[in-house]
């Protein structure tokens, strides 16, 4: 999840990333594998289920397949972000 955004009673599955500034509202899905683009507004009660897709606007609309950048990305921030952590702790 990037920084500054807005969840409200949504749900995120494993390996979803949602960019920043991007709001999302309640009862709304982002499945696996779903890159939500930046500043994007997901209304209530929308469901992104489709897998290795980019989701962008407002309102958040498929656009197209991720690219394999997008997807490295996805699978490999999380570490960067854990290792940031530990270091600003230790």
């Amino acid at each position: 999840m990037g920084h500054c955004c807005l969840l409200h009673g949504c749900e995120l599955a494993d390996e979803s990333f949602v960019g920043m500034g991007s709001i999302l509202m309640n009862g709304s899905y982002i499945g696996h594998r779903v890159l939500v683009a930046a500043g994007s507004l997901i209304p209530q009660g929308a469901r992104f289920n489709e897998p290795n897709t980019l989701v962008m606007g407002r309102p958040g609309k498929v656009v197209r397949k991720l690219r394999e950048s997008e997807l490295r990305m996805i699978l490999e921030t999380p570490a960067k972000y854990a290792k940031y952590a530990k270091e600003c702790l230790s």
